[in-house]
């Protein structure tokens, strides 16, 4: 019997074929159990000694254990069995191992031969080779794909815009022969009147009245301190406003005071609200998850209340923190004592 498995598997379960060696007509053998007399499994991997795997009581649908061995269907498979390997047989490390099951009476040796394999026959859409993307292509994560065929990736990039020394030397070419020159000379001249016929370049007719628009409003606010700006940007009673505000600070940096901000920010205004915030506001408890190392301050102050408050168990094993009901664990984490030493674990995610 010859199989592959993928190194590392656990809770491994083979079906295999027990043949009866007293038939001439190869029938498979019945009855047999884990403790049948004479039955023994030893197993061997490459440049090791050879291992007993203990043979343990199993049923056909029974969880996963080391060494459970049960038959599967005397009447309709005869000779079938179920067989629970170690994790220890298929453990990574080697590419092989040979397992021998014998020694019942009329029962003929059964060699069981296992490559075992770095990809995983059974994972779909990589084979387990990690350095594959682990999704299928054309996805998200996925290897590209050429929808019409004959993808070239070279070709591709050569057509794109990324940065290359031979096009670097053009730009430089570019700047050097004082078209960039000329652009900043066209700026730095009517910096303070933009016109369409200095910005508009080859554009549409349509964007030239539209910078015309700008250069107007422009020109009102630079040699404006806030009374003929166009109704539709600001009033002047709310430039005025601002103008104001500005001049206090500007005269007074080193003195933020009441008289110098507006009401509505007032430094009595601002405590206010943070008497607000520290007296008045309610704050939900932190919700089930493990608590970050870097949560805030309000979140921190919410685990302690929490933990203070609410009802928590703690037994050999673990510490448990609940939820407002009582009921639902938010947190847990690990204890332990080995008489010498207590040890409560980091706090995680519950239950």
């Amino acid at each position: 019997m010859k199989l592959a498995i993928a190194k590392g598997s656990t809770n491994v379960t083979l079906s295999i074929f027990v043949q009866d060696s007293s038939s001439t007509t190869g029938a498979g053998l019945t009855a047999l159990v884990y403790n049948s007399a004479g039955l023994t499994c030893y197993y061997v991997r490459p440049a090791a000694a050879a291992a007993a795997l203990t043979l343990a009581t199993q049923t056909t649908t029974g969880a996963h254990s080391d060494g459970g061995f049960v038959e599967i269907d005397a009447t309709n498979m005869p000779g079938f069995y179920r067989l629970d390997l170690s994790d220890a047989i298929v453990a990574s490390g080697v590419d092989s191992v040979a397992l021998l099951l014998k020694g019942a009476t009329n029962m003929a040796p059964l060699p069981i031969e296992i490559q075992l394999t770095d990809v995983d026959l059974n994972d779909g859409v990589r084979a387990g080779m990690t350095a594959l993307p682990n999704a299928v292509a054309d996805a998200a994560g996925g290897l590209p794909i050429s929808d019409a065929g004959g993808l070239d990736l070279d070709a591709k990039l050569a057509a794109t815009n990324e940065v290359t020394a031979a096009r670097m030397g053009a730009l430089t070419d570019w700047i050097n022969g004082g078209r960039l020159d000329l652009i900043l000379d066209i700026i730095a001249a009517d910096v303070v009147n933009l016109d369409g016929a200095a910005m508009r370049g080859t554009d549409s007719a349509a964007t030239a009245a539209a910078l015309a628009t700008v250069d107007s409003n422009v020109d009102a606010i630079l040699v404006d301190t806030g009374t003929t700006l166009p109704a539709t940007l600001a009033t002047a009673t709310a430039l005025a406003t601002v103008d104001s505000n500005v001049d206090a600070i500007l005269v007074d940096t080193n003195a933020l005071n009441d008289t110098k901000i507006p009401d509505t920010l007032s430094l009595a205004a601002i405590n206010a609200e943070v008497d607000t915030a520290l007296a008045t506001t309610t704050y939900a408890e932190p919700g089930q998850g493990a608590p970050g190392a870097t949560v805030s301050l309000s979140d921190k102050i919410g685990y302690l209340y929490k933990a203070w408050r609410n009802r928590s168990t703690q037994n050999a094993t673990q510490y448990a923190l609940y939820n407002d009901d009582a009921t639902t664990i938010d947190q847990k984490a690990t204890v332990s004592d080995d008489g010498t030493t207590a040890d409560k674990g980091e706090v995680a995610t519950g239950p």
